[in-house]
């Protein structure tokens, strides 16, 4: 049930019907056939039964008396009345039948008295006898007793035109009450109020009146509750538990209502309070249209009064108090009372809502508080509705977990609808409606003046607008406008000027990046944008125009407004709607700048997402950095991950490089900082386990390539710092500070001043920019770098254009990443030799190649594994044609290595082969002999002997293989033994079995083709060029055998017996 509850999906008629029945009763409805449904409808409670009670015992009395039924319209003062008379006629009260006359006096003119209305009635017109008399004879007429019953009697007293009138008919009521007094006579009367409220009741007939009338029966609103809750609402199984989950959800956000609240358990989907609020202004609207009617319409629905079934709502929902507005809607025009409703508040709110309240769910709510106003207007017993009680009104649940959300949603709508709307007061702790004092009007009225009175200027009226706003309204306001300022923006730890402006002031001269933030006002023109410096650094922020409209023209004309004499009232509404209008200014301003496009001054558009403007340093940084990498793209590949290096850092970073390798692991704070944060970033360093190493290829490092065309004219620190702080790279003072210094401690280069060097000022210089020259270092001699230039050309590498410091290292570096292939190549050479020769003379060539290239590969600075190198090699020709052999060697042996496996394994095994023959090459014992591995030659000539002589051999063989075995005689694997070699007399069974053994190893000897001889001298089948000693030898078995076999046949018929 409460997943269902929660989910909505029930109807409230799924939960609870209301049964229909008539809802106005009439005393001309006792004389109608089928009028069953007055008892059947009426509900008795125990006030009910305890006024019946009290009627009973009265009629149990000799003599009667007058009782007078007193209750508010809607009580069910005619239903009681007529059922009290069906039940009399029934003889349900009282056994004796009694004469009953009723009558309504709603359908008597005011001008006829009561007495002659009676008389008509009762019949006693046509007797002219004296009242008494009169009376007399008609009580004659009915022994058992009569009993008036009259219904509307304190409207009809109070419609009464003279007090001589009103006092006539109150004395004729004197009369019937001393009537009952002394004879069977009953008169039960209806009224809404005492009798006293119904006119001017002179004392002494009031104290008669109310002798003659002791008993008063008072109809309270209990019996209407009672009545919907126990017979107009018919609960379904299952009603309980579902208003207990709903309960359950409203305690908890009205604890000051606890009580009343708890009263929805009998009355849901009634709200107890609208019960109440239609007690107390039933009256202003209609003496027909009662509770009863109002339940049966509101939940059955009326479809020509546009009124839908509450029923079909979902289960949840509530009628509460604002649907008796929207019940009794049609008579707002029609009431004297009730014009100013019709003609002032509703046309105002029916026109303005919209605009007051653009959110559909706001203006929903916003429509039900004002109705509850109306009906707190209307109510003789309230005047101000606070927002507690609005809240409890409408059971408001727009938050469960926090309930002080709902009463802020009401107070704000309260608090716009007054300072927006009209005809509402704010009064104490709540609000009222006032359609007397219209502050509204007054202040629509001098706002149209002084919009009328605005400039057409629209520029002035925009700066207009701005003048109420501060820098906290507005972040961009922190910016003076046509004026030009610098400010810092951080970008990767550091700071950098960006120059703003907020309008369209002149573009200054400096070389910092320039902002122009236009006003949305000012249109965007690509010409008005080409500064008169063709600089990249010249930007402008354009925001989406902003159009004058309607709500700037009130915002100008408030402002102004504002600066005349008001009154408090005046002066409150008018500050209420200026701030309401700077905030949807604010709003456009916002919402401009955050559809804003920059712009280069040439026009040029960027991309750019304008974040949050709430704060001008947020938003400054946001669009600096845009510009910044817009302007520096190269930068950040090598940005920093720290921001700027004190002087100290240089001074420290200098003292250790003269004492040990700045590369190695050091636990100096600013070496690890320079080497973490701006070497590695930059590419110039890697990482090398603990500690670090150059960058290999120095030389092609995009900064140092863009340094080298300046280097070559010996430019000052100054102009090198100028380059590279220009676009794309941008680099910072630290940057280019500590790259200079990297490669000055790589020899690369030298920074002078005064012909000295940095490394010797340092301490008290530390700043480069304070120095002359910075140039390039030579690091070889002419003999060094003549050697250098031999071996690249040797080794088919390129050599450089320019022979300088940084060039030659390069070149080195190259070399030493040839060496290591070479040498790769070198040592697998060696390998192979190891396993083909025994000799060890080719590969202590190569070895001595090996060993002179060591040197180079050195864990040192290049140049010093060069010198190193230069001094172990000795003469660089010798061993440039000692390295070119040993290459030649190396690829001939790449090449024919496993051919020259294959010939010594095919040489070791031809021995047993070549032995047996008579005929031996001459050139078959050179192969033997091991003077091919004492040289490249000689194992060169060796390969193509080997080769010639294998060729001749595989033919020879061949030959001699197929000759052989196709002039063997093998006619003995197809011998069968006779059948008569099976007898038992014989004893052959087992040579048999021998024979056929034979014969299958000899099958599997048979050769049917010659084998491969690429890799075996012989084939498979054993052919050693005179026989196969296997098949042979098996051959020879088995033909014995086949002789001994027929040699025992012819024996056993050789005997006399056989």
């Amino acid at each position: 049930m409460s997943q269902c509850i929660e989910s909505h999906p029930l109807k409230i008629q799924d939960q609870v019907n209301v049964l229909q029945c008539p809802t106005v009763v009439r005393f001309a409805d006792l004389n109608q056939a089928d009028n069953q449904w007055i008892s059947n409808h009426f509900y008795l409670n125990k006030e009910i039964q305890q006024h019946i009670q009290v009627i009973q015992q009265c009629f149990q009395q000799s003599h009667g008396g007058g009782i007078f039924v007193i209750g508010a319209y809607g009580t069910g003062k005619s239903h009681f009345l007529a059922y009290l008379i069906q039940q009399i006629q029934f003889q349900q009260l009282i056994p004796s039948p009694q004469q009953v006359i009723y009558l309504s006096l709603l359908n008597y003119p005011s001008e006829q008295t009561l007495e002659s209305i009676v008389n008509q009635v009762i019949g006693l017109e046509s007797l002219n006898a004296s009242r008494t008399e009169n009376w007399q004879k008609y009580q004659q007429q009915h022994p058992q007793g009569i009993l008036l019953v009259m219904d509307e009697l304190s409207e009809f007293l109070r419609s009464k035109s003279s007090s001589q009138a009103f006092t006539e008919d109150i004395r004729f009521l004197q009369f019937m009450g001393e009537w009952g007094q002394s004879e069977a006579f009953w008169l039960l009367a209806a009224m809404q109020e005492q009798i006293e409220h119904t006119g001017d009741l002179e004392l002494n007939l009031y104290r008669k009146i109310k002798d003659r009338f002791p008993i008063r029966l008072l109809l309270t609103a209990n019996h209407f509750g009672d009545l919907l809750c126990h017979h107009l609402l018919q609960k379904k199984s299952g009603y309980d538990e579902a208003v207990s989950l709903l309960l359950t959800r409203w305690l908890p956000l009205y604890p000051q209502h606890q009580k009343e609240v708890a009263q929805l358990h009998q009355y849901y989907p009634l709200h107890p309070l609208t019960i109440r609020l239609m007690e107390e202004v039933r009256d202003s609207f209609s003496q027909t249209r009662g509770m009863v009617e109002f339940v049966m319409v509101q939940m059955l629905g009326d479809e020509a009064r546009e009124i839908p079934s509450f029923q079909q709502r979902h289960w949840g929902e509530i009628l509460s108090p604002d649907f008796i507005v929207d019940h009794f809607k049609d008579l707002f025009e029609l009431q004297p009372d009730f014009l100013p409703l019709s003609q002032k508040l509703f046309p105002f709110y029916r026109e303005h809502f919209a605009t007051l309240f653009p959110n559909t769910e706001r203006q929903k709510l916003a429509k039900r508080l004002l109705k509850l106003l109306v009906l707190f207007y209307i109510s003789p017993c309230r005047d101000t509705l606070t927002v507690q009680d609005a809240c409890y009104c409408l059971l408001v649940s727009v938050s469960q977990l926090q309930p002080e959300k709902n009463h802020q949603i009401i107070a704000s709508i309260f608090e716009q609808l007054h300072q927006q709307g009209r005809y509402i007061e704010k009064h104490g702790n709540g609000y009222r409606l006032n359609l007397k004092q219209d502050i509204g009007a007054q202040f629509e009225k001098q706002l149209a003046h002084h919009i009328t009175d605005l400039p057409t200027n629209k520029r002035i009226l925009f700066e207009e607008s701005l003048e109420g706003l501060t820098q906290k309204d507005f972040a961009l306001l922190q910016l003076p406008c046509q004026q030009w300022q610098s400010y810092q923006v951080h970008w990767h730890f550091h700071p950098r000027q960006l120059t703003l402006c907020l309008g369209n002031a002149p573009w200054p001269e400096n070389t910092h990046l320039k902002l122009r933030i236009a006003l949305p006002w000012q249109p965007f023109e690509k010409s008005a944008a080409k500064g008169v410096f063709d600089h990249p650094s010249y930007f402008i922020l354009q925001p989406a125009t902003l159009h004058f409209d309607d709500d700037l023209k009130q915002l100008v004309a408030l402002q102004r407004m504002q600066q005349h004499p008001l009154s408090q009232a005046l002066a409150q509404r008018v500050k209420s709607q200026l701030t309401h209008q700077r905030q949807l200014f604010i709003a456009q301003l916002q919402n401009a700048y955050l559809q804003a496009k920059l712009y280069h001054q040439s026009g040029q558009q960027i991309q750019h997402t304008t974040g949050q403007l709430d704060r001008f340093e947020t938003f400054i940084e946001q669009v600096g950095v845009t510009l910044f990498r817009h302007c520096f793209p190269g930068f950040e590949r090598f940005a920093p991950s720290h921001g700027p290096l004190p002087q100290a850092a240089y001074v420290e970073l200098m003292h250790l490089a003269q004492e040990q390798d700045i590369l190695q692991y050091q636990s100096s704070s600013y070496l690890g900082l320079i080497r973490e944060a701006y070497w590695l970033p930059m590419g110039l360093i890697q990482r090398q386990g603990k500690c670090y190493k150059v960058t290999p290829q120095l030389g092609n490092h995009q900064l140092v390539k863009r340094l080298q065309p300046l280097l070559e004219r010996d430019p000052s620190p100054k102009v090198i710092h100028e380059d590279l702080a220009q676009p794309i790279l941008g680099l910072l003072e630290d940057q280019i500070n500590l790259l200079l210094i990297f490669l000055l401690l790589q020899g690369e280069l030298e920074i002078t001043r005064l012909k000295q060097s940095y490394r010797s000022l340092f301490e008290t210089l530390p700043n480069l920019l304070q120095y002359d020259q910075v140039c390039l270092s030579y690091g070889l001699n002419s003999t060094e770098a003549e050697h250098l230039k031999k071996l690249l050309l040797a080794s088919e590498l390129k050599t450089p254009k320019q022979w300088t410091s940084l060039t030659q290292k390069q070149s080195i570096t190259s070399l030493q990443e040839f060496a290591k292939s070479h040498l790769d190549t070198l040592r697998k050479a060696r390998e192979q030799l190891q396993q083909l020769v025994s000799v060890p003379a080719m590969a202590r060539g190569l070895q001595q190649v090996i060993e002179q290239w060591k040197p180079l590969l050195q864990d040192v600075q290049p140049f010093e594994a060069w010198q190193q190198f230069i001094y172990e090699v000795g003469v660089l020709e010798d061993f440039i044609e000692a390295d070119i052999e040993a290459m030649a060697l190396a690829e001939f042996c790449s090449r024919h290595f496993n051919e020259s496996k294959r010939y010594l394994h095919l040489l070791s095994n031809l021995h047993p082969f070549m032995e047996n023959r008579h005929d031996l090459p001459e050139q078959w014992h050179l192969l033997l002999s091991d003077e091919w591995q004492q040289s490249f030659a000689n194992w060169q000539h060796w390969l193509k002997n080997f080769s010639q002589f294998y060729q001749e051999y595989q033919t020879q063989y061949q030959e001699a293989h197929d000759q052989w075995w196709s002039t063997l005689d093998i006619t003995f694997l197809q011998w069968q033994p006779p059948e008569i070699a099976e007898l038992q007399q014989l004893n052959l069974s087992k040579r048999l079995e021998s024979i056929r053994e034979l014969q299958q190893q000899s099958q599997q000897w048979l050769c049917q083709q010659c084998s491969d001889l690429s890799y075996q001298p012989c084939c498979k089948c054993g052919f050693d060029f005179c026989h196969v000693e296997k098949f042979t030898t098996i051959q020879q078995q088995c033909l014995q055998q086949i002789e001994r076999v027929e040699i025992e046949i012819k024996r056993f018929f050789a005997q006399t017996q056989i």
